[in-house]
């Protein structure tokens, strides 16, 4: 498999940075005394991307498109002088960034006007805004030679996994309640370059493969439900290892069609590990714990208790039992990368203790605000929050604290049926809760997590299915919740969403049990009194039938 050399790109990027640097602008201060100013510092980040993807449609593949996304670049100008100092961030977006000239021609046309913009900062900006423009100086900038801006291609969807990947739908789609499938495999490659005038010069990337599933099934009653099945791997034959779970997840929602309405109440619930992770990753490491949002105090619950604890009786009882990691640097797991989009290398951070607040997640402005060492957790989706008429600049989307790798560790030896004993001899039943979808407001602390649809488990093994809502709850009455810790753990996926995009996260988590928060539950869908499967659904003459699922 050939190479793809990105030093074209790094060149390019060190020679618009050095004549930023080099120019002489004379300008005009508040005084009406004419300056000859100089940048004092420049910082440029490259972001590129592409994809192969297949798309399906009831089993049937269409054809592979190809995706070469347009390159980004975020620049970041520095100008410092005496007691007083501002930066000032622009993008680009389009095509002409994939070459050299390219990014000279372009770059150097929005980069005048923008130094300009910044001494307009600076002679603006008043003494106490100074706090706004911090950044975290590291003592030593990582520097790679040129070797290492060569990457392997992007590995392309094998035809072994297409072939088997088509037989997985097929089974599906000839059980009689399914409407629809819609599905996909892809491959993507993310890279991000960082090079600035204190000698960084460094290079990521992350290769995701990944299978989606989104299944439509009419229950007898005539209502249409839906799921989705995702996976993600470094690899396509780690991915079908994941048949047979994938297989189980679509067999369980076909169990679940006769669903009813639960209603609005206090539950038993134990939460799998998909929801243990979606809870940990918004509810408290993922947002909460935000250096930049402590700092911008827009968020306030932890906010000063750094060494402290945050759990005592009845408060987050549940934390002194754990610990809460983010480890950008375990290569085992799909958001792994050692420096982030600032080019400030990666650290595992331990983020609490037992109950202790140890550190929060840190770019190079809660660094400086907070007076703390940078840990290297500055990511980004992309450079740009939209594009102007012209679809090249527009305001930039600056990376920030993120989480990639979650990681909720207990000493626990309470198993899963412990958890289930427990609730059984209280209660009679628990409800067991999946999901991969939540969300939280930082200011406010309240909490929401989305459920697509639930499973009552009553104590001689019998069970009924529900259809989804919400548990809501103020994040700290959420964690509060929770009752025990499993030792049996998993791992999850999925993209994390925030003001700078979505970005990759993998996180290992075991289940827990939890008893305290409200349950509200969605309308169930109109009938579709009209379909019948079997009438519309059309099946190719030449398909083998294989075996079909249980409804």
């Amino acid at each position: 498999m050939a190479n793809v050399s990105y030093l074209e790109i790094v060149n390019a990027l060190e020679v618009l940075m050095k004549r930023a640097l080099d120019l002489k602008i004379k300008k005009e201060d508040p005084y009406g005394s004419i300056k000859t100013v100089k940048l004092t510092g420049i910082r440029i980040a490259y972001m590129c991307s592409n994809s192969y993807n297949q798309p399906y449609l009831n089993a049937i593949p269409g054809r592979q498109e190809v995706y070469k996304y347009a390159p980004e670049i975020l620049i970041t100008l520095f100008y410092k002088r005496k007691d007083k100092s501002v930066n000032y961030s622009i993008s680009m977006k389009n095509s002409f960034l994939y070459s050299y000239n390219g990014i000279l021609t372009t770059g150097w046309s929005r980069l005048a006007s923008a130094i300009d913009e910044l001494l307009d900062t600076f002679f603006e900006t008043p003494l106490e805004d100074m706090k706004y423009h911090l950044e975290y100086q590291l003592k030593k900038s990582p520097h790679m030679d040129d070797s290492k801006f060569e990457l392997p291609e992007l590995e392309r969807i094998p035809k072994q996994f297409d072939i088997e990947y088509q037989a997985l739908q097929r089974g599906y789609y000839f059980t009689e309640p399914v409407v629809q499938m819609n599905a996909s495999a892809t491959t993507k490659r993310k890279v991000w370059i960082v090079v600035d005038s204190w000698g960084t010069r460094i290079i990521q990337h992350q290769d995701i493969m990944s299978y989606g599933i989104d299944v439509h099934a009419i229950s007898s009653k005539k209502r249409i439900y839906n799921e989705t099945v995702i996976e993600r791997a470094f690899t396509f034959d780690e991915l079908i290892q994941r048949f047979p779970e994938t297989k189980k997840s679509l067999q369980q929602f076909l169990y679940t069609l006769e669903r009813k309405q639960l209603r609005s109440e206090i539950y038993p619930l134990i939460f799998d590990p998909s929801a243990v992770a979606t809870l940990f990753h918004e509810a408290i490491a993922g947002h909460m714990l935000s250096g930049r949002y402590i700092a911008d105090e827009e968020s306030t619950i932890f906010k000063g208790k750094i060494g402290k604890s945050v759990s005592r009786n009845n408060f987050m009882q549940i934390l002194k039992k754990l610990e809460i990691w983010d480890t950008p640097l375990d290569k085992h797991m799909l958001a792994h990368y050692e420096y982030d989009m600032e080019g400030v290398p990666a650290k595992d951070v331990l983020l609490i203790d037992h109950g202790i607040l140890k550190n929060f997640l840190h770019d190079r402005y809660s660094s400086a605000r907070m007076k703390k060492e940078a840990n290297g957790h500055a990511l980004s989706e992309d450079f740009q929050a939209k594009l102007d008429e012209f679809l090249t600049f527009d305001s930039p989307r600056l990376p920030e604290p993120r989480v990639s790798n979650l990681k909720v560790l207990s000493e626990s030896d309470v198993s899963f049926k412990d958890l289930e004993n427990i609730f059984f001899k209280k209660y009679g039943y628990y409800l067991l809760v999946h999901s991969h979808a939540g969300e939280v407001d930082v200011e406010t602390g309240t909490f929401k997590l989305f459920v697509n649809s639930l499973t009552k488990v009553y104590h001689d093994g019998h069970k009924e299915y529900f259809h989804g809502g919400v548990f809501s709850s103020n994040l700290t009455d959420f964690v509060s919740a929770i009752k025990e810790v499993c030792d049996e753990y998993d791992y999850s996926t999925g993209y994390c969403g925030s003001t700078s995009g979505f970005v990759p996260t993998h996180e290992y988590t075991p289940a827990m049990s939890v008893y305290g928060v409200n349950w509200a539950p969605y309308a169930l869908p109109d009938k579709q009194k009209k379909y019948c499967s079997t009438r519309e659904k059309y099946i190719p003459e030449n398909w083998v039938k294989g075996e079909k699922y249980e409804y």
